[in-house]
């Protein structure tokens, strides 16, 4: 109700509420995909870049795991390379990120 209300409130204000199309998020490319970061990025920071994947359908995780799609490597993160060889998960750069994200 609270909520409500301030919607309310803030439409009688001028205030024009635009709700995302989820239907978008569907057909994303990482749509119910799982990407881990390691290292540093260069073009964006990791919040940046978690609020990209999430856009596009996409979650993130903090550890590698059997279930993880996509690890993307940025300088100096080399420690979970091998293990993500290990589980048969792709490793990709930041620039291979950016492409398949549409954002190269």
């Amino acid at each position: 109700p609270e909520s409500r209300h301030l919607l309310a409130r803030l439409a009688e204000g001028g205030v024009v509420v635009e709700y995302p199309d989820l239907s978008v998020l569907e057909g994303g490319p990482f749509a119910g995909k799982t990407l881990v970061f390691t290292g540093t990025l260069e073009r964006m920071t990791r919040a940046e870049a978690k609020a990209l994947v999430e856009s596009l359908g996409g979650k993130v995780a903090s550890a590698l795991s059997a279930k993880t799609d996509f690890l993307v490597t940025g300088e100096g993160g080399g420690g979970k390379r091998k293990k993500a060889e290990d589980l048969g998960v792709a490793a990709i750069d930041e620039a291979r990120f950016l492409e398949l994200a549409g954002r190269a």
